[in-house]
C-alpha cells in the first residue's frame, strides 16, 4: 500500500500549480494476505485479493499548499483460489514449505531476455579487423634513386631495398629482402612521359592476360614506385650464346604466338627476356612497353640471326606458329600478309613452303638435333 500512496503524492506534487483543474486518479493494486508467520505472500495456499484505490477529485489552486488526500481500500471483486492464476512450478517441485523456491525463474525471465537481445546491438569480435587496425597503413615511398636498407611500404606490403639489379636513365630496379619481389623506382624527369607514367595502369590491365610477364604487386598512387614480381631464371643474352634447348626453342615460338594472338607487341630485346626453368617458358621482365601491334612487330624481334644461330630455324619457327594459331585463323592470315611485304622474310616464307611440300615424316621439328648440327655455334 505504501508505494501506491507515495505515487499519488508524487502525481500531486508534480502538477503544475498554474493550471487549476480537476485531477482524477484511478489506481488499483493487489495484496496477498500473510500466512501464519505474518510474511506477505509467503503462502501459496492463499489467493490474492485485488484492491482498488479511489482518490477524491482535487482542485488545485495556484500557490495553494498540497494536502494529503484520504485513500481507501475497496475490494473490487471476490476471487477464489480456483480463479487465481497458476504460478510456474517445476515438475520436480514439492508443494509445501519452501515450494516457492522451485518456481522456474528461467521461464519467468525468458521474455525479458528475448526482448533485450532483439534491441541490443550485435557486436561480433572480428580478429582480422582488429589486426588490420593495429597494422600500419600509411605508405612509405622512397625517393629517387633509393638506397640499400631503405624501407618501402605500399598497400600494406613492407619491404627493404637490398641491392640494385638494373636500371637505365629512366628507372632503377632494386632487389628486396623478399626474394619473390623487386622494387622499381622511376626517375622524376621521366614520370610525366607516357611510357613510364602509364606502366602501372598497363600492368593492371594485362594482369589476367595470357602473356608471361613480371606482374604488378603494388604501386604508389602516382605509379612512380612499383613492387613487381621477381622473375628468376636465365637471361636470353646468355642462352643465345650457348644455343637453345628443345624446350627453349618451343618456348620462343609459344611467346610469339601469344603476342600475335593478343594483337600486341612488347620490348623483346634479349636483355628483357628470361627463361624460367621451373615453368619452362620465356617471360618478359619489363612489360611496360606492351602496346598494340601487328604480327610483324613481334616476329621482327624474334626471327633474328642470333636466334637462328641458337637453333630457331625460320621455316620451322613459322610452321610452329601456324600450328598454334591455326592455319585458317585470321591471325595467321595477318602473319602471312605482314611477312610477304618484307623482303627480309622472303627466305623464311620459302622455307615454310618447302616444308609444306615435303612428306610429313621429313619435316623438321623445332629442336631437331640433326638440323642443329648444320648451324654454326657461337663460342
Amino acid at each position: 500500500m505504501k508505494p501506491l500512496v507515495l505515487r499519488a503524492f508524487l502525481i500531486l506534487a508534480l502538477a503544475d500549480p498554474a493550471a487549476a483543474s480537476r485531477v482524477e486518479v484511478g489506481l488499483s493494486a493487489e495484496v496477498r494476505p500473510g500466512n501464519a508467520s505474518g510474511v506477505s505472500g509467503a503462502s501459496l495456499g492463499t489467493a490474492p485479493i485485488p484492491l482498488g484505490l479511489n482518490v477524491a477529485p482535487l482542485s488545485v489552486a495556484p500557490g495553494a499548499p498540497l494536502v494529503p488526500l484520504p485513500v481507501s481500500a475497496v475490494p473490487v471483486q471476490e476471487q477464489t483460489l480456483e480463479d487465481a492464476p497458476a504460478l510456474p512450478v517445476r515438475a520436480d517441485a514439492s508443494v509445501g514449505e519452501g515450494a516457492a523456491e522451485n518456481i522456474d525463474q528461467e521461464s519467468a525471465s525468458a521474455a525479458g531476455r528475448s526482448l533485450f537481445d532483439a534491441v541490443a546491438p550485435t557486436r561480433r569480435w572480428d580478429l582480422w579487423a582488429r589486426l588490420k587496425s593495429l597494422a600500419p597503413t600509411s605508405d612509405i615511398i622512397p625517393a629517387w634513386p633509393g638506397r640499400p636498407g631503405e624501407k618501402v611500404r605500399l598497400k600494406g606490403r613492407t619491404l627493404r631495398l637490398d641491392r640494385p639489379l638494373a636500371g637505365g636513365g629512366g628507372s632503377r630496379v632494386w632487389r628486396t629482402n623478399d626474394r619473390d619481389s623487386v622494387v622499381k623506382i622511376l626517375h622524376p624527369e621521366f614520370r610525366s612521359l607516357p611510357h613510364y607514367a602509364d606502366e602501372a595502369e598497363l600492368l593492371r590491365s594485362i594482369k589476367d592476360a595470357d602473356i608471361p610477364h613480371s606482374r604488378l604487386l603494388a604501386a604508389s598512387p602516382d605509379g612512380s614506385v612499383m613492387v613487381k614480381e621477381f622473375i628468376e631464371g636465365t637471361g636470353a643474352e646468355e642462352l643465345l650464346g650457348r644455343g637453345f634447348t628443345d624446350l627453349q626453342q618451343e618456348g620462343w615460338t609459344e611467346l610469339a604466338s601469344k603476342l600475335v594472338r593478343a594483337g600486341v607487341t612488347a620490348d623483346l630485346a634479349p636483355g628483357n627476356l628470361v627463361w624460367q626453368h621451373r615453368k619452362a617458358r620465356w617471360t618478359i621482365v619489363d612489360a611496360g612497353g606492351i602496346i598494340p601491334g601487328g604480327p610483324s612487330s613481334t616476329l621482327d624481334q624474334l626471327m633474328t640471326r642470333s636466334a637462328e644461330i641458337a637453333g630457331v630455324e625460320p621455316g620451322a619457327f613459322l610452321l610452329s606458329v601456324r600450328s598454334r594459331l591455326g592455319p585458317d585463323s585470321p591471325q595467321w592470315a595477318q602473319v602471312l600478309e605482314d611477312l610477304r611485304v618484307q623482303p627480309r622474310h622472303a627466305a623464311a616464307l620459302a622455307a615454310l613452303e618447302s616444308q609444306d611440300r615435303a612428306p610429313e615424316h621429313r619435316r623438321p621439328r623445332p629442336g631437331d638435333p640433326k638440323r642443329r648440327k648444320l648451324l654454326p655455334q657461337v663460342k
